[in-house]
């Protein structure tokens, strides 16, 4: 895992982390070694539900006291605002934790058609409502700042990735 990201010919700038939304080891670990955590939740009580456990234990545990939101397979923009809102209650009043709008996706036939024919939605439908939407997403991440780091960002990220893996391993927390 680390060999590839220090075998990259170029460095990035940001390095997305698909995690499920589990409350396993490595998804803890990877997570609290973020500079910026993006969390995926859609309207099912579900999504909700295990969104906020794991806000609650990068809180507890590690000291993360903001995510991102990025609403998915939503109908609609009072879908989007109700997700955000359950999650953003839930957070300010059990954790004093805070969770950014960032964003919403809908689940549009687009999607669907291209997740059949196994490429994105970008590819498949660049034209497709969604599309846009991813578009409009990667434009508002690439203008986030950027964290500095004395020996470079990729290295503090991993080694802040093997911290956070050693400290989850020993049973202590940050």
């Amino acid at each position: 895992f680390i060999d590839e990201f220090t075998a990259l010919p170029n460095r990035p700038d940001l390095i997305f982390i698909d995690c499920a939304l589990d409350r396993s080891q490595p998804t803890l670990s990877a997570l609290a070694a973020a500079d910026n955590v993006i969390l995926v939740v859609s309207p099912e009580p579900r999504s909700i539900t295990g969104a906020y456990a794991l806000v609650k234990q990068l809180a507890l545990d590690f000291g993360q006291q903001n995510v991102h939101l990025l609403a998915s397979k939503i109908r609609d923009d009072a879908d989007a605002a109700a997700v955000y809102s359950n999650m953003l209650d839930a957070s300010r009043r059990s954790l004093r934790a805070t969770a950014d709008y960032i964003a919403a996706i809908a689940l549009d036939d687009a999607i669907k058609r291209a997740n059949r024919l196994g490429t994105t939605v970008l590819e498949a439908f660049p034209a497709a409502p969604s599309s846009e939407r991813f578009r409009d997403l990667a434009r508002a991440l690439v203008a986030w700042p950027i964290a500095a780091a004395e020996h470079g960002r990729l290295e503090a990220f991993v080694d802040r990735l093997i911290m956070m893996a050693d400290l989850a391993t020993t049973g202590l927390h940050a």
